[in-house]
C-alpha cells in the first residue's frame, strides 16, 4: 500500500518544477490565467525573489504538488502500485484533496491564493517551532508564565510544536520555552509575505 504525503510551504526553491511543466502544459497554462502570472517563470527562475513571498510560494508550491501527483498518477499504469491514501501537512492538504479527486485543481488555486493573500496581510506577529516537548506542554507552560496573544499554532509531531502570536510578546514566550526545552527553540519569524506555513 503507498501513501503520497504533500508538504507545505517552506520547501519552495527556485528550479522547481522544471521536470514538469512541459509535461502538463494545459494545467499550467489554466493555472496561469487564475494566478495572473507565469507559474513556470516564477518556478525556474524566481524573479524579485518573489518566491520567498506567501503570496506566490503557497500557490506555486500547490501547483507543483499537483503537477508531480499527476505525474505520479500517470506512473501507476507502468506497473507502480496505486497510491491508497494522500495526506498533506498544511498547505500540503490541499494537494492531498485534489489528488484525491474531491477538489479541483483550478479551484484549490483560487482557495490558495486567497488564503496566501489573508496571511500575507498579517503584520505583528511571529510563529518558531519547539522540539522536545509536545504540544500540551507547550500549553501549560505559555499558561504558567502567562504569556498572552501566544499560541499552539500547529502540531508537527509528537515532540515538535509551532508557536505564533503577537511579535512582543513571543520574547516572553521564547523566554519560558527555552526555560523548559533549552537549545530547541528555533529562531523566531515574523509573521508576514515569507512565514512558512
Amino acid at each position: 500500500m503507498r501513501c503520497l504525503v504533500f508538504p507545505g510551504q517552506g520547501v519552495q526553491r527556485r528550479g522547481m518544477g522544471a521536470e514538469l511543466f512541459d509535461l502538463f502544459p494545459e494545467e499550467v497554462e489554466a493555472a496561469d490565467a487564475v494566478l495572473g502570472y507565469s507559474v513556470r517563470e516564477l518556478c525556474l527562475h524566481d524573479p524579485e525573489g518573489r518566491l520567498g513571498d506567501t503570496r506566490y510560494a503557497q500557490p506555486a508550491v500547490l501547483l507543483v504538488n499537483a503537477l508531480d501527483a499527476r505525474r505520479r498518477r500517470a506512473q501507476e499504469g507502468d506497473g507502480a502500485e496505486p497510491v491508497a491514501y494522500y495526506a498533506g501537512h498544511s498547505l500540503g492538504e490541499y494537494n492531498a484533496l485534489v489528488a484525491a479527486g474531491c477538489l479541483d485543481l483550478l479551484d484549490a488555486l483560487r482557495l490558495v491564493r486567497a488564503r496566501a493573500e489573508a496571511m500575507a496581510a498579517v503584520r505583528g506577529g511571529a510563529m518558531a517551532a519547539v522540539a522536545g516537548i509536545g504540544a500540551d506542554e507547550v500549553a501549560a507552560v505559555l499558561r504558567r508564565a502567562r504569556v498572552r496573544n501566544v499560541y499552539v499554532a500547529n502540531r508537527n509531531s509528537d515532540r515538535q510544536t509551532v508557536v505564533a502570536g503577537d511579535r512582543e510578546e513571543m520574547a516572553g514566550a521564547a523566554t519560558a520555552l527555552r526555560g523548559r526545552a533549552p537549545g530547541r527553540w528555533s529562531r523566531c519569524r515574523s509573521a508576514g509575505p515569507s512565514t512558512p506555513r
